[in-house]
């Protein structure tokens, strides 16, 4: 199968599969980023399913699926603090009274 053919062939697939036609460039860096994200001390298997010479090659994809995950521990800390808060607040009335209130609980 040529190089061509490989090309074609994943754009179909990735395009009956996931909706949208992904290039062979892509599709090779979703491979990395799972990798990088799920098992980061075996760069040398990316390294070797990619045929790159170097492991600095991937070192983008190790870096953001750093971040990935730096962000869910915030998105996670956020909604623990909107639990914790959101159960109830002050407001003032008309003439200046405190008055609590139930504040609706966000799923």
């Amino acid at each position: 199968m040529s190089e061509r053919m490989i090309y074609i062939r994943v754009r179909k697939l990735t395009l009956r599969k996931l909706g949208v036609a992904i290039s062979l460039h892509v599709f090779r860096g979703c491979m990395e980023t799972p990798i990088a994200r799920f098992d980061p001390r075996n760069i040398r298997m990316r390294q070797l399913m990619l045929q790159h010479r170097s492991p600095k090659s991937g070192t983008a994809f190790y870096n953001l699926a750093g971040m990935i995950e730096a962000v869910l521990r915030c998105q996670d800390t956020i909604t623990d603090l909107r639990r914790r808060t959101a159960d109830t607040a002050i407001r003032r009335d008309r003439r200046g009274r405190e008055q609590q209130r139930r504040l609706p609980t966000r799923t």
